[in-house]
């Protein structure tokens, strides 16, 4: 024994150094457990409560440990996270069912992985003879070792969440249950395989206890090769979902665009039929006079007057309620001019087409289509509905405006910065999406602001006012 350290300092220094690892190491991953979840939902001030729950009941099982061997146990931290989800942000309950699954498998393969590390360099340990005879070497190396396999756990953790969180980008689609079943079927799997392998390691230190076993577990390679395989599965197979499920948004944003593009193609129908329409009349116009002069000249002034008013008549109904300065516009803001007033949303243009510049029509067409489609069916149903849309130039820049009224809960896309609705379904966002892409090709962006209005007092009656959805489309003029 080394003069200078006694074996009872020794085993002090192991006891001081063998606990406040894991305890760090637990109470990390419980705060990345609340950033892996935060993202997912709607109701952010759930998140304290649902990390302090969780992080309860892990430290529950540290501090008075179950049967490890019941696969119950090691559910439990998991389970009561989701019914503090269920009960305080009750929507996309399939999504928050796999996300509390996947981060508990996760967490236990990264645990193996450097479980297995702390093993091998056990076995080192045993090969060099100092470390088996120099206390101040054994102990130098044990805190070494906790350090290590402390921060491989850690930084793996996050490391995996930050990857996860990038990877699986659809946060506010719920999973039908088919869906939840094919991405819970590996993970019930390998849940399965941790049960096999905890009761290993349990017969072995029983063993060890008994005295029928005389070496404690060494490191095994295949044991590290399942973990890290494992967790590389589970991490492809997860992207692999989400690289299906974005091919089939592309497929649902092209048939969209595709969609618009027809609705142009209706709208330059409607112009040439407009045109058609006005050469018909400017032809017809020299026999409109002569009738004119003939009843003029024989004085039949109320014939003359109900033949006018014929012609008048003729003229507005080819014409259209609104003009921009390019025809295509004009039936677009005509067409949703007259389906506003059927669904009585009250509705202001001053919108119209820049001069001189070298903007395609078709493009302004995306970004009236969708964005007065969006204002359409947010004001469908409400009382004092509106819409209003203008246009500006200022420094260069031509600026749409959209401003509507709505009622429908709205959630803020984290990774796109867009909103979508909590009832969209699947129109996720598809036509703010397609609005960015049009400003961007012509190097500008877009601008969303949501004002929430409070009650107000009417006739004695407290009343609602309509929160208000306010776009901004900037587009540079060339």
């Amino acid at each position: 024994m080394d003069a200078w350290i006694s074996m009872n300092t020794a085993e002090l220094i192991l006891k001081v150094f063998s606990m406040p690892p894991v305890y760090i190491m637990v109470f990390t991953a419980c705060m990345i457990f609340g950033m892996w979840i935060t993202p997912f939902l709607y109701n952010k001030k759930a998140c304290p409560y649902v990390v302090l729950v969780y992080t309860a009941a892990v430290f529950y099982l540290q501090l008075v440990p179950w049967n490890t061997n019941k696969i119950w146990d090691r559910l439990l931290a998991p389970s009561l996270a989701f019914a503090v989800m269920y009960f305080m942000d009750r929507r996309n309950m399939k999504q928050k069912i796999f996300l509390c699954g996947v981060y508990e498998l996760i967490t236990w393969l990264i645990a193996g992985i450097a479980s297995e590390f702390k093993l091998f360099m056990g076995d080192i340990t045993d090969s060099i003879e100092l470390l088996r005879t120099s206390i101040p070497a054994i102990l130098i190396f044990f805190v070494t070792d906790q350090l290590l396999y402390m921060v491989i756990f850690i930084l793996m953790v996050y490391m995996s969440v930050k990857l996860l969180k990038k990877v699986y980008k659809r946060k506010y689609e719920d999973l039908s249950l088919n869906e939840l079943i094919l991405l819970m079927i590996p993970l019930i799997t390998l849940i399965l395989v941790r049960h096999i392998i905890s009761a290993y390691y349990s017969l072995w230190m029983e063993g060890v206890a008994n005295g029928s076993i005389q070496e404690n577990i060494h490191a095994n390679i295949y044991r590290l090769m399942f973990y890290i395989g494992a967790y590389i599965a589970v991490i492809l197979f997860i992207t692999t979902y989400q690289n299906i499920k974005n091919y089939e948004e592309d497929k649902k944003l092209e048939k969209l665009l595709t969609d618009r593009i027809e609705d142009t193609k209706s709208h330059i129908n409607e112009v040439e039929k407009l045109y058609v329409d006005m050469r018909s009349i400017k032809h017809d116009m020299t026999n409109h006079i002569q009738v004119l002069k003939t009843l003029v000249e024989k004085n039949e002034i109320k014939q003359a007057e109900d033949y006018l008013s014929h012609m008048d008549k003729q003229v507005q109904e080819i014409g259209l309620s609104i003009k921009t300065g390019n025809p295509i516009t004009d039936i677009i803001i005509s067409e949703f001019d007259k389906r506003f007033k059927d669904e009585n949303i009250d509705f202001n243009s001053s919108f119209f087409y820049p001069d001189n510049s070298k903007m395609d029509a078709f493009d302004i067409s995306i970004i009236l289509n969708n964005s007065l489609q969006n204002a359409y069916e947010a004001a469908q149903g409400l009382d004092n509905a509106y819409v209003n849309i203008r246009s500006f130039i200022k420094n260069n820049i031509y600026i749409i405006e959209v401003r509507n009224s709505f009622e429908k809960e709205l959630i803020r896309d984290e990774d796109t910065g867009l909103y979508l609705s909590a009832k969209d379904g699947d129109n996720h966002g598809f036509g703010l999406r397609n609005i960015r892409t049009v400003a961007e090709k012509y190097y500008g962006d877009i601008d969303i602001e949501v004002i929430e209005q409070g009650a107000y007092e009417s006739d004695g009656h407290n009343k609602k006012q309509n929160n208000e959805f306010r776009l901004l489309v900037m587009l540079q003029l060339t």
